[in-house]
């Protein structure tokens, strides 16, 4: 009887053991899959950080213009939102960069018609940024150059104040697209290159007739830059 059942024992216990085998497999297989897992997310956590720095580093300067682009990215948690912060911060270093070329291009034409003897007035008025230049040879004219917010290049316009003829205003645009001329010179040697689109022939518009005939004398100066890059502007 108990020749039979030793056998029968044996093989009871290695069941168990094979069992426990498994049970025991199964476990450790089961921790190696969480071990990599967290690793994983360890690893794209720590690949997440670096491209954040990154992107801080890259855009520092656009980032200290545009404050809520630093919580974007401080709050961006995937790739895809990190993707989404980034195409936000070329779009705002270009239109930085827009700005800061308008204003150093708006500065240096003031002061190159400045140099040219005119007495200049700056106004920033509806979207338009607006270079009134004034000579004492043309008391009742001036000449005018109006950047439009909404676009890329600038134009120049002739302005007469109170009752003109139309020799005086001839005379004017004559004299006036001279000095374009030189101011185009000018605005060349300050690093701004400019590409003349069209240009008119004297007398081809009427002289705009100005509403006021009051004009400041004084020449607001704004801000040049040293070794300036190349800025572009059409007119």
């Amino acid at each position: 009887m108990r020749e039979r059942l030793l056998p029968a024992l044996q093989a009871a216990h290695d069941a168990a053991d094979q069992g426990a085998v498994r049970t025991l497999d199964k476990a450790v297989r089961s921790l190696e899959g969480q071990i990599t897992r967290v690793l994983r997310e360890q690893q794209a956590a720590e690949l997440h950080a670096t491209k954040r720095r990154a992107l801080a580093a890259d855009y520092a300067e656009v980032l200290a213009a545009a404050p809520h682009l630093t919580t974007q990215l401080m709050d961006a948690t995937t790739s895809e939102e990190l993707d989404q912060v980034r195409a936000a911060l070329v779009r705002t270093r270009a239109e930085l960069d827009r700005a800061a070329d308008r204003a150093y291009v708006l500065a240096q034409a003031e002061h190159a018609l400045t140099d040219l003897g005119y007495a200049v007035d700056v106004v920033h008025d509806r979207g338009v940024d607006r270079l009134t230049a004034r000579s004492a040879t043309f008391r009742s004219h001036a000449l005018q150059v109006l950047f439009p917010s909404d676009d890329a290049g600038w134009h120049t316009r002739a302005v007469a104040f109170g009752a003109t003829d139309a020799r005086d205003d001839a005379s004017f645009e004559q004299a006036s697209c001279a000095d374009v001329d030189r101011l185009l010179a000018d605005l060349g040697r300050r690093g701004v290159q400019i590409d003349v689109t069209r240009r008119l022939p004297v007398g081809t518009l009427p002289v705009l007739r100005a509403v006021s005939s009051t004009v400041s004398q004084a020449a607001i100066r704004g801000t040049t830059r040293n070794q300036p890059r190349v800025r572009s502007l059409d007119t």
